[in-house]
């Protein structure tokens, strides 16, 4: 059966896709049973769709399974005469046939014992512009015979397909196959249930065996093409064209529609619908400034399509469904579209976005296939804090202040800034961390802006960090160098403070105690103060009091500027008389990175003769 005319797109809506070249022969029992003729004629009777009329071809022939052989033999009858949508069909049917099944076409019929009609729905089927193919359209009728009379009038067929219609778009050219694939059989071996089809229920075919339907070309650009495919609902779809040159043209909807019988879905034109692909990348200015972000859209339209693109709408939404960035653009000459920092919320903060949109060809609006993508975490620098100890004071502000501050704080613990631009930190003050943002460590270890006493001495490397976006970003380390100077004992500091005590070189009974250090032993005592932290030369004063006690002879008491194997140079050495009280001020001298303890001694002769130093008072000169 042939489609004749044209047929309007708003009256049918298509079934499912169906294609197969199984053939019945026609010998085998049928010559074992007597023969009578047949001469059957068609009623247009549900051969129309609304008012859309499936036409008869001369070259039509049909099979008719007779209950004269238990519907189980194909009777093969070729058209006589075509009128339209009517017809008359001769030929032969089993002697005494009084019930019979006719089947269009032929060449799908296979059985119809018990009303139960098995026929193939092709898999492969011929184009046909504006229609589908010859013989695809399967049409079912029943009807009863005189035995002994050929004619056979009136007869009902009842289309048991749906159709799939489709145009190919204009901007294709030499196309030669169409696929078609679902999510539920469309074609292949099924059964007709004769007395749902009648009836008009929706269940009338069985499930088939095959998902997909490939027709084969040519088809010419901007016509219309019909599939052939068993009734029921579709969930997802996807429509291939492939063209001679090789090229791919491919549509996927998982929107769910129903095949009716005898009825085509129309898809429309079969545009092209890409998948987006799509990045994000931060930017900075020249001076390395975080400043916001690109996303960067690959449309993957083929260059034969883009003559004919006459917009591209893209959106970036994010992940709660939020519409963060919209792009508009007639100039579609580049495939390749930079989305640029949207003035308004210019950074897209680290996380997971779909990019999709719709590019337009004359008036109609084409949806791109959505893609997502990822904004990295944000790259930042961290400016160098800023701090100080007094070491930096007697350095640039002279002595005299320096030795009024603390020898183991670093003062002022600072930021100076971050690298991302005043316009990101304001719209995005939710993104940055606790606490605004910065907080600081001293070689590694937590320490709190503003001052940090009691450090130790030496070198120590303070950084401060900064959390934007869930990314934590460390500065560049500054040096501050604690020197322990000015160094008091036993007042600020105690003789045996903590990790700042003076220690016993040798001598049996030498003791040091918090006011004082006490050098008596039978072999010449020794005790040596803290090592200091020298960067460079620095010229120091030194003030000491030490009392000898009143036993035995006159004997020596020195402070000695030493190095670490315990040599050095001389600041004092002076005999002290018993019971004597030295009070030295304003002793000199030059301490180095190598020569940077003090040594106080003492040498004797009688067991019980010692001396005692009650202050120890080493300044920045």
């Amino acid at each position: 059966m042939k489609l004749y005319g044209i047929l309007a797109a708003a009256a049918i809506i298509l079934p499912a896709f169906a294609s197969c070249n199984k053939e019945i022969s026609e010998s085998g029992p049928v010559d074992k049973i007597r023969l009578e003729p047949i001469s059957l004629s068609t009623s247009d009777t549900k051969t129309s769709v609304h008012g859309n009329e499936i036409w008869w071809t001369p070259s039509d022939k049909i099979a008719v399974f007779s209950n004269i052989g238990n519907y189980l033999t194909p009777y093969s009858l070729s058209a006589t005469s075509v009128e339209g949508s009517n017809a008359v069909f001769a030929g032969e049917v089993g002697e005494g046939t009084t019930d019979f099944y006719a089947i269009y076409p032929y060449s799908v019929a296979v059985s119809a014992a018990g009303g139960l009609i098995d026929i193939t729905v092709p898999v492969d089927q011929t184009a046909k512009a504006g229609s589908f193919g010859e013989g695809m359209n399967i049409s079912i009728a029943k009807g009863t015979k005189k035995p002994g009379i050929p004619q056979v009038a009136g007869v009902a067929f009842h289309n048991v397909c749906s159709y799939l219609k489709f145009t190919v778009p204009s901007y294709i050219s030499n196309v030669n196959r169409v696929d078609v694939t679902c999510d539920r059989n469309i074609a292949g071996s099924t059964t007709v249930n004769y007395a749902n089809l009648e009836s008009g229920s929706d269940t009338v075919t069985g499930p088939g065996t095959s998902s997909s339907v490939s027709m084969s070309g040519p088809f010419a650009s901007g016509s219309t093409f019909w599939f052939v495919l068993t009734p029921g609902k579709v969930n997802s779809l996807t429509i291939k064209l492939s063209t001679e040159d090789g090229e791919n043209w491919t549509r996927t909807s998982s929107k769910s529609f129903t095949l009716n019988i005898g009825q085509p879905k129309n898809l429309g034109i079969i545009d092209f619908v890409p998948t987006l692909q799509a990045s994000a990348e931060h930017t900075k200015n020249k001076d390395g400034y975080l400043t916001g972000t690109e996303v960067k859209v690959d449309l993957g339209l083929p260059e034969n399509l883009m003559k004919d693109v006459s917009n591209v709408s893209l959106k970036v939404v994010s992940k709660d469904g939020n519409i963060v960035w919209k792009y508009n653009s007639d100039d579609v000459s580049l495939n390749s579209i930079i989305i640029p920092s949207d003035s308004t919320w210019p950074y897209l903060p680290q996380g997971k976005y779909t990019v999709s949109g719709t590019y337009k060809t004359g008036e109609r609006s084409v949806p791109f296939v959505s893609t997502e993508f990822t904004s990295p975490e944000p790259e930042f620098s961290v400016n160098t804090p800023s701090a100080y100890t007094n070491y930096n004071t007697y350095k640039t502000s002279g002595a005299s202040i320096a030795n009024g501050q603390d020898g183991s704080t670093i003062f002022d613990i600072k930021n100076n800034g971050v690298k991302i631009s005043e316009d990101i930190l304001y719209k995005y003050a939710s993104l940055i961390g606790e606490g605004g943002g910065y907080s600081y460590t001293i070689d590694g270890n937590s320490a709190t802006a503003g001052d940090n006493n009691n450090q130790t001495w030496g070198k120590h490397k303070v950084v401060a960090k900064f959390t934007f976006d869930k990314v934590t970003m460390f500065s560049p380390a500054l040096t501050c160098d604690v020197t322990g100077l000015p160094y008091r004992a036993p007042s600020e500091t105690k003789f045996n403070a903590s990790g700042k005590s003076w220690t016993k070189i040798s001598g049996y009974g030498t003791s040091i105690n918090a006011d004082k250090v006490v050098l008596r032993a039978t072999v010449a005592p020794k005790a040596y103060s803290p090592t200091f932290h020298i960067p460079s030369n620095i010229n120091v004063i030194i003030n000491n009091t030490a009392t000898r006690n009143n036993v035995g002879s006159a004997y020596t008491y020195a402070l000695n500027l030493y190095d670490g194997s315990n040599t050095g140079t001389s600041i004092i050495s002076e005999k002290i008389g018993r019971g004597a009280t030295k009070n030295y001020s304003g002793l000199t001298a030059t301490m180095t990175n190598t020569y940077n303890k003090i040594v106080a001694s003492y040498s004797y002769s009688l067991e019980g003769n010692y001396i005692t130093v009650y202050k120890f008072e080493m300044l920045y000169q």
